[in-house]
């Protein structure tokens, strides 16, 4: 069972919860996270277990730590350990919790009739609802710019595939922008399951344009005040560019607030 709490401004998750029979010691763990350290890690609670020998936790399957029991009931589990499950198991009284990452993250897709219109009929700006999922709008619809969070160009008149550009609701570029006052930003992914903490544009790449097969954060900066539990992160897999602008794209959203995790494959 999965559901998103939020919990004196802070977001905890339900868990996932397995419990092995003939297990006789009462009692849960209760564990909750909270993200910390500008969205890069996860601190871990739970409750300690009359009868627990010690607990360990362990990522995707692979223990990375231990804990003795009455001692430590909180642990941090930093960006090198991102995972898509981590689970605290309290040995010797048959409990362990656990809470799936990637169940956070909505995937979806921009469709077809997504790309660069300066010279076609594309749609060229996307926006999340808060469960994740994507819509893609026309530039001129002006009745939905508050909900753009992203839109590509290639900042002049007619196409060039070359310089497609990932850009921000409030940036001016190509003759066109201020959509809204989100102060969002893009970057390269990079390697595994954490979105990049530097290297942010508001216009990116700015130079040499988005590429076919690789992939890009998005920072979801709706008060653009720098990180907070306010923001998401996605991570957009670019899967074509057509000749006539066309751009096909793979959308990850983490719902968890603040969260640079985004563990797909």
């Amino acid at each position: 069972m999965k559901k998103l709490l939020a919990i004196c401004g802070l977001v905890a998750v339900s868990l996932m919860l397995a419990s092995c029979d003939g297990g006789t010691t009462p009692g849960e763990l209760n564990l909750t996270f909270t993200v910390v350290n500008s969205g890069t890690d996860v601190q871990l609670d739970w409750d300690q277990i009359e009868g627990a020998d010690y607990y360990t936790i362990d990522v995707d399957g692979t223990i990375i730590d231990s804990t003795a029991d009455n001692t430590v009931v909180t642990y941090t589990v930093t960006a090198a350990d991102a995972g898509k499950v981590i689970t605290v198991t309290a040995v010797g009284a048959d409990k362990d919790e656990s809470v799936d990452f990637e169940s956070t993250v909505e995937t979806g897709d921009l469709g077809s009739n997504f790309g660069e219109a300066s010279s076609t009929d594309y749609y060229s700006a996307a926006g999340f609802n808060q469960d994740g999922d994507p819509t893609v709008y026309s530039l001129l619809d002006n009745g939905n710019y508050s909900n753009f969070d992203f839109w590509i160009s290639d900042g002049a008149a007619g196409t060039d595939i070359g310089e497609i550009d990932l850009v921000s609701p409030n940036a001016t570029y190509g003759g066109t922008g201020n959509f809204n006052s989100e102060g969002n930003y893009s970057t390269a992914w990079g390697t595994g399951y954490v979105a990049p903490t530097s290297g942010y544009l508001n216009i990116y790449p700015g130079a040499g344009g988005i590429v076919n097969g690789s992939s890009y954060a998005l920072w979801i900066d709706p008060s653009d005040n720098g990180w907070d539990l306010n923001d998401h992160f996605v991570r957009l897999d670019c899967t074509g560019i057509g000749g006539d602008g066309q751009v096909t794209m793979n959308t990850n959203y983490q719902t968890v607030g603040g969260l640079l995790w985004v563990p797909v494959d």
